[in-house]
């Protein structure tokens, strides 16, 4: 599957096998530009006698923070609104460029065995995602879910919808709201606090972006979402 036209990961691994039809647009390729530093050879009116160790000294630490500023600025937003990255590869020192998706997920059990939840955020903007929770219910009776608390890398986000009903045998999905979320980001760090069937508890999951192939290797056909109850 090539980068043209990516299926919506909701499309796949639902224990209803349902599919909502949604696809990725296409994602343009990025154009990407860096000038280089020039350190200045004169102080004041004065020129300034420098050692040619110094120089090179000092052209490598150039050269290194051109690489971080080119690994953190040319993080280049796409129509979408997808990511693409690139980093230097640490051994062979040659650029490595990741396209990443609008998508954002994981997933937990809250009830071993039972019940698992995930949570979803979809980037709709540079500045704002959609925060999705859905349960797992593998267990013979519904659950009600209320979450009282989502903070998003330590912000606390304004909850639309609380109460999640865990329909048994089936995957049920509740959009709670929409956060602040940069778009340079590749990971969110998330704590929920919620009640389930009356006992509060707290749960803090790591949301991976979700790359290209990431969506074909957990989410296309065949595929295994990453989550713990796919995992027995």
């Amino acid at each position: 599957m090539g980068l043209g036209r990516l299926a919506s990961w909701h499309c796949v691994g639902g224990l209803t096998n349902r599919c909502s039809g949604r696809v990725l647009e296409k994602m343009p390729s990025p154009i990407v530009g860096a000038r280089a530093a020039r350190p200045l050879g004169r102080t004041g009116s004065k020129i300034a006698f420098i050692s040619s160790h110094h120089v090179e000294y000092t052209m490598k630490k150039l050269t290194l923070w051109a690489v971080f500023e080119l690994a953190f600025l040319v993080a280049h937003a796409q129509a979408g609104t997808g990511l693409v990255s690139i980093t230097p590869d640490p051994v062979s020192g040659r650029m490595i460029k990741t396209v990443y998706t609008r998508y954002y997920d994981a997933g937990v059990w809250i009830l071993p065995g039972r019940v698992g939840l995930s949570i979803v955020v979809d980037q709709l903007s540079e500045l704002q995602g959609k925060v999705t929770i859905y349960a797992w219910n593998r267990d013979k009776d519904a659950h009600a879910i209320k979450f009282l608390r989502i903070s998003i890398r330590g912000t606390e986000m304004k909850l639309d919808k609380q109460l999640l009903n865990a329909v048994p045998g089936e995957r049920s999905g509740l959009e709670v709201g929409r956060a602040e979320v940069l778009n340079m980001n590749t990971m969110l760090l998330v704590n929920v606090v919620y009640e389930i069937d009356g006992t509060t508890t707290t749960t803090e999951l790591k949301l991976e972006r979700r790359t290209a192939k990431d969506m074909k290797k957990y989410f296309g056909k065949d595929g295994r979402p990453p989550y713990p109850w796919y995992q027995d």
